[in-house]
């Protein structure tokens, strides 16, 4: 019997990994790129058995998955309190937390073999605070779990509803709620309304097309609060 092993990512993974968010203003130190690209190792490995994403490419899963993750994080909160909403195999969650040691990060996910994947990779990655929560997002509200800094959402469809939830049940006071919307910017347009002013970024990562990040808070958009896109040293905090 054949043992399958974990398949090593080329070597240009970590190196285009490290150039490209540099090129945003992400600089990496190098146990951080060589963090996430043991990730991606595991997720390709799990991939076989439990279809934790439809990526099954190392261009793909570097452009739409880390660097998708990452070059957002310009623009949210570098330390604090952060839950990632419907997180699946650790995206945006893992590649953040590894770029921002200062965030304590809670990763939920209703599938438990999505969850079983991120126990094993950060039993790996010995990680401090970053926890995973097995079950729906709601349950998190429902049991006083309030007072995130930064709620992300990236892989979820969230009704006005939903958002209208997150911002009263999840958020802190001056939280922000980070929604990835694709490449879809009207979603912010419908949520004017309700949230006043909304933050709309827009950004373009090599290998895909023009993609769009919602932000959200209890009284209006904020960046000055939110964001230290001004230290360049991801590792730093």
């Amino acid at each position: 019997m054949t043992t399958f092993k974990v398949p090593k990512a080329p070597a240009w993974f970590g190196q285009k990994l490290f150039s490209i968010a540099n090129d945003f203003g992400l600089t990496l130190e190098n146990t951080q790129v060589e963090l996430m690209v043991r990730h991606a190792e595991l997720v390709f490995y799990w991939n076989r058995t439990s279809n934790l994403t439809a990526i099954n490419s190392w261009e793909d899963m570097l452009n739409f998955h880390y660097l998708d993750s990452l070059v957002p994080s310009l623009w949210l909160p570098k330390y604090g309190n952060a839950l990632d909403i419907g997180t699946g195999a650790g995206f945006p969650g893992v590649p953040i937390k590894i770029a921002y040691p200062k965030l304590n990060v809670t990763l939920c996910d209703k599938k438990r073999k999505k969850a079983n994947f991120l126990k094993v990779f950060l039993a790996f990655a010995s990680l401090d605070s970053i926890s995973i929560h097995l079950g729906e997002w709601q349950q998190l509200a429902r049991h006083r779990f309030h007072g995130f800094d930064l709620v992300m959402v990236r892989a979820l469809s969230l009704s006005v509803l939903d958002i209208n939830y997150i911002v009263d049940n999840l958020l802190s006071e001056k939280g922000v709620l980070a929604v990835w919307a694709g490449i879809n910017p009207g979603f912010s347009k419908r949520l004017k309304g309700l949230f006043g002013k909304v933050g709309l970024k827009s950004y373009h990562i090599p290998g895909l097309k023009r993609r769009y990040l919602v932000l959200i808070g209890r009284s209006g958009y904020d960046e000055e609060v939110w964001s230290c896109s001004k230290h360049k040293r991801v590792g730093s905090g």
